[in-house]
């Protein structure tokens, strides 16, 4: 006779087998009871929904809201599955949830990102901000970041926001060019987002291509118009092309009448730059500071 497997273990076989992305196990787990809304005890609060749409398993979500998924429900950050569908970039489970009625514009709590996300988003997870609209995430700024460009496509022809800012005062712009690629860079840019558009440090999405490398995104900005003498709050003047330090990235800023000294690339020093200062070597010091370590 074979043992008689309790509605409990049954949600939790099912939990384990949506993270783990297996399909046919969800399936038998339903058939023998297990709740599809049941959640893991644990900070995150993710559901199987959050699981299977991260995944972007298109038939593990019809599974889920057939039996009953609450399309809407949030974890602790408050992400919902549209949300872990828009990261992942997986454009049939974006389209599927938003046809069963996904809330476009349904917020994430930035100050209280999933752990999933924190690693992806260091600079969201890693600041500290308020609680007010400035600090969510809603799936168009999810694409923007995770650099989807189909996604964005989708969401933006749905209707979403494509002014809609996050943490810090972040278009989907800015998180593009710091975490996305270039073609989601050109999406936004296609779309009309406004490239001059400023966060709460003040800086353009410019500075954030321009701090983290991103020459394409770069070309495509200044391509677009962007200034690329726009000063921020560290910088009187020149902030985007202080930025700009690799010899490729100098190039192309001074092809868009960047300053010669503000561009010059990392092996030399900037014709502004004061001089190197000298050291005397003191051992015993040395020794102090070795020791207070």
């Amino acid at each position: 006779m074979g043992s008689i497997v309790s509605r409990s273990e049954a949600c939790q076989a099912l939990f384990a087998a949506a993270k783990a992305n297996d399909t046919d196990e969800v399936a038998r787990q339903l058939a023998a009871g297990a709740l599809a809304n049941w959640r893991a005890s644990g900070k995150a609060r993710l559901t199987p929904l959050h699981w299977a749409a991260r995944h972007g398993n298109a038939e593990l979500v019809r599974l889920l809201l057939a039996h009953g998924a609450v399309l809407e429900a949030k974890s602790a950050s408050e992400l919902t599955a549209l949300g872990c569908a828009a990261s992942s970039g997986n454009v049939e489970v974006v389209r599927l949830l938003l046809d069963s009625g996904a809330d476009l514009e349904a917020r994430d709590e930035a100050g209280r990102v999933a752990s999933d996300h924190r690693s992806r988003f260091p600079l969201v997870a890693g600041r500290s901000f308020g609680t007010g609209p400035l600090d969510e995430f809603s799936p168009f700024l999810f694409a923007a970041a995770s650099g989807h460009p189909e996604v964005l496509r989708l969401l933006l022809e749905r209707g979403a926001d494509a002014k809609a800012r996050s943490v810090g005062g972040l278009t989907a712009l800015h998180l593009a060019c710091r975490y996305g690629g270039v073609e989601a860079v050109r999406v936004l840019l296609d779309s009309g987002a406004d490239f001059e558009a400023r966060d709460d440090q003040n800086w353009t999405p410019l500075h954030e291509a321009g701090e983290y490398g991103k020459v394409e995104s770069i070309r495509a900005l200044l391509g677009a118009g962007a200034d690329p003498l726009a000063s921020d709050n560290r910088l009187s003047q020149g902030g985007v092309s202080c930025r700009v330090q690799l010899a490729d990235h100098r190039g192309v800023c001074l092809h868009h009448g960047c300053t010669p000294q503000l561009a010059a690339p990392p092996d030399k020093p900037r014709i502004d730059a004061p001089p190197k200062r000298t050291h005397t070597h003191r051992p015993k010091r040395r020794a102090n500071r070795e020791r207070r370590f």
